[in-house]
């Protein structure tokens, strides 16, 4: 038997299913059985799942094939809405992941009712991510930080708008804080406390596991429910070391929460604005860190 997880979209839709997928592969690796990933995006975005391979290979799959076993090789749909009907009664939510996993995993002999959702939930071993350039500016960096994910969204889940002028007020009015910005902007003014996280990371190339990292080292996190704010997402900075999480989007609480059935309510603040302008500097400046 081999299996082969596949998904036909983006990055954060890769990212929200790693914990399930890892529980599998742990699986499949004790058992000798193969596991490959095929996806659009980087082939290194899983891998503290050294298991799973990534391919290529689309195997004539579409974004709507259902999970199945199909002669000797089991498919796994990684994807919301790759069972409908459990889309259409969970929506965008880790619920629905993990009700979609449930029935493949049981042909691999696993039951997932018998692992804590909370260890399902994505987490990310950092170990196998370019982290090194991170932890030096962090070590020389002990101001309160903060964590903007400023990228354009791709799944329509909120307004695209610029956070330039939010990121040049808000540096100026809170300069005891250092802003650590995930997407490079022209129209962001280079203050002392204004970083690009690329030029911390310094890996050259996709860094959305590295930028988790840095998130896991600041105390709020903003942004668009997409990009380096769906990557922090994680187990640590929802419960061991919650953080504030402040999101503009047009999806519900509960869809934004992200979580509800399957694990404890998140220890962490979460909080939702619908707002696509300048507004968007007081909501945020209300979940910053006081100045000293």
């Amino acid at each position: 038997m081999k299996v082969v997880f596949f998904n036909f979209y983006h990055n954060g839709d890769i990212h929200v299913s790693r914990g399930l997928v890892r529980e599998i592969a742990k699986v499949c690796q004790a058992n000798g059985t193969p596991c490959e990933y095929y996806h659009p995006n980087s082939p290194s975005i899983l891998a503290d799942i050294p298991h799973v391979k990534h391919t290529t290979n689309a195997y004539g799959l579409h974004p709507g094939y259902r999970s199945a076993l199909v002669g000797n090789t089991l498919f796994i749909n990684t994807w919301y809405c790759g069972n409908n009907d459990i889309y259409q009664a969970y929506g965008i939510t880790f619920d629905c992941l993990y009700l979609s996993f449930k029935e493949p995993a049981k042909i691999l002999g696993l039951d997932l009712d018998s692992i804590p959702g909370i260890d399902l939930f994505p987490n990310i071993d950092f170990n196998y991510f370019q982290i090194g350039k991170a932890k030096e500016w962090l070590a020389a960096h002990q101001r309160p930080r903060v964590l903007i994910s400023n990228g354009h969204v791709l799944s329509g889940q909120s307004t695209n708008f610029s956070f330039a002028t939010i990121i040049n007020e808000l540096a100026k009015s809170h300069d005891h804080i250092d802003f650590l910005i995930s997407n490079a902007d022209a129209g962001i003014a280079r203050s002392p406390n204004v970083f690009f996280t690329s030029e911390i990371i310094q890996n050259g190339g996709f860094d959305l596991n590295e930028n988790s990292y840095l998130a896991n080292h600041c105390s709020t996190i903003i942004g668009r429910c997409s990009g380096a704010y769906s990557f922090a997402i994680t187990r640590e900075n929802y419960w061991d070391n919650p953080k504030t999480f402040v999101a503009f989007t047009s999806l519900s609480v509960g869809a934004t929460v992200w979580t509800k059935q399957f694990t404890p309510q998140p220890n962490a603040k979460i909080v939702v604005h619908n707002v696509s302008d300048n507004s968007a500097i007081g909501l945020i400046a209300e979940h910053l860190p006081a100045r000293p």
